[in-house]
């Protein structure tokens, strides 16, 4: 019995969980590009998790939420295929349709990530300081046309940094949305756009006017018109 006592451990309990990446694994080149590239997969919203919140709650085209809201569109069919539509279709609009909560955690997943990035960018030593300042400039992108989308459906929401995200605290993203992040929006487009290169040479990443034009219609939601027509030359 002592021999069997003596031989007993609680090792086992320490065992890494399999297919998942720790931090350290991510600090890499390969691992932060691994990263963004995950964040960019949050613009159409297949890359959820949940299938209840997809490319039609997700995408920035907003179709359900201006075309077929404003009657431009029909959401057309029958009435038991998507009938959450119907209702945003009819002016019928609840806190609890899952439309409006599925864009809300699509572009919050989209922000995580990246943050994700962010955080993880000073920690990768195997890259230069150009593709360094290219992955801020398209994470600073990414980042403030999330929030832009948010800030068009719900107005006044949490923006949400890599310095206000604590992976290790849950509670660390459970802000006031006292702030209007107007400014906090601008700040990040600016950003992209003076990093980013006039042309990229992998398709779908964005260069400095596709910044130009999402910071331009920043711009045009404020009724800021000055601002959206020099916009090629942020201060």
């Amino acid at each position: 019995m002592l021999s069997i006592l003596s031989g007993c451990s609680d090792a086992f309990l320490d065992a890494k969980p399999k297919a998942a990446l720790s931090s350290s694994a991510l600090q890499n080149s390969q691992g932060v590009n691994s990263l963004l590239v995950g964040a960019y997969a949050l613009l159409d919203g297949w890359a959820t998790a949940d299938g209840a919140y997809r490319s039609y709650q997700v995408g920035a085209d907003n179709w359900v939420y201006g075309s077929v809201a404003s009657d431009d569109a029909y959401k057309g069919t029958i009435a038991g295929d998507q009938p959450p539509i119907s209702l945003i279709e009819q002016g019928n609009i609840a806190s609890d349709n899952i439309y409006f909560r599925g864009k809300w955690r699509g572009m919050y997943d989209g922000i995580a990530r990246t943050n994700d990035v962010l955080q993880i960018l000073p920690k990768v030593a195997d890259i230069t300081e150009a593709a360094r300042q290219e992955i801020i400039a398209e994470s600073r992108f990414l980042r403030g046309h999330f929030h832009f989308e948010l800030k068009k459906m719900y107005n006044m929401v949490p923006y949400i940094d890599e310095t206000t995200y604590d992976p290790n605290n849950l509670e660390s993203t459970k802000v006031p949305n006292s702030e209007d992040i107007w400014p906090r929006i601008v700040l990040d487009l600016q950003a992209a756009y003076t990093a980013l290169p006039a042309k990229q040479a992998q398709p779908g990443r964005p260069t400095k006017w596709a910044a130009a034009a999402t910071l331009a219609k920043a711009y045009l939601f404020q009724q800021k018109y000055s601002e959206a027509k020099h916009c090629w030359k942020p201060s």
